[in-house]
């Protein structure tokens, strides 16, 4: 997306809005500086803050539509965000777990615990939104943990974009590029892609090295590939 003005992007259809106002990071042109984008009720997708140079991405915007979802258990003095704003839920679509909402506190560790049945089968990194449009990495451990592993310590955290499988018999091994290999240690498992409801999920850390101008990572099968290139 080129938009020549900044701030309402979009309105999406009604069947394809969420319950509440959703925060999400994605990418712009300047990959240093990614764009704070709210999705709201209403189905407008404004632009808050961030890099506004030349071109944002609008992929990564995922959520269950028209669902408020089902509460999470927030850890160490950490709670929900104040209207508009959606507070902190799970939905489960089938083997899939969607977790969204944003919340607010101090403690940098465990933010929240999710239940039995939202869990992944390795632990995951996300790359999420916090105060200030700037990227915190937040994990999401085996055993439900949600953890702030890296990243400005201020005050909220937007938890939307964090999607996982959470059943292994349909994953399978990503083809990794030579010179990337999985992570090895701390549960990160095995990089995996699945079909999972319509979607196409990756998942898995690869630790290798990054070359000046980008490069292949690992190589998806035809039957998970976009209609058309993505940037997240």
């Amino acid at each position: 997306l080129k938009p020549t003005t900044w701030g309402t992007l979009a309105t999406l259809p009604e069947d394809c809005r969420p319950s509440e106002t959703l925060v999400f990071k994605l990418m712009t042109q300047d990959a240093s500086m990614p764009a704070s984008v709210e999705v709201n009720a209403n189905g407008v997708i404004k632009w808050v803050e961030g890099s506004s140079d030349s071109w944002l991405s609008l992929s990564g915007l995922v959520f269950p539509a028209l669902s408020p979802g089902w509460p999470i258990e927030l850890s160490n003095g950490w709670s929900n965000a104040a209207a508009p704003y959606a507070g902190a839920t799970y939905t489960l679509v089938g083997s899939l777990c969607f977790v969204e909402g944003r919340i607010v506190g101090s403690s940098w560790g465990v933010l929240a615990q999710l239940p039995v049945d939202c869990r992944p089968t390795k632990t995951l990194a996300f790359n999420l939104n916090v105060e200030g449009s700037a990227t915190s990495q937040i994990e999401v451990h085996i055993n439900g943990e949600v953890v702030y592993s890296a990243g400005p310590q201020v005050g909220w955290v937007s938890l939307s974009g964090i999607v996982f499988a959470t059943a292994t018999h349909a994953q399978k091994s990503l083809d990794l590029a030579d010179g990337w290999v999985a992570t090895s240690g701390g549960d990160f498992g095995v990089p995996t892609y699945s079909l999972t409801h319509g979607y196409c999920l990756v998942e898995g850390r690869v630790d290798g090295t990054l070359v000046s101008g980008g490069g292949t990572l690992a190589t998806l099968p035809v039957e998970c590939w976009p209609m058309r290139k993505l940037i997240f």
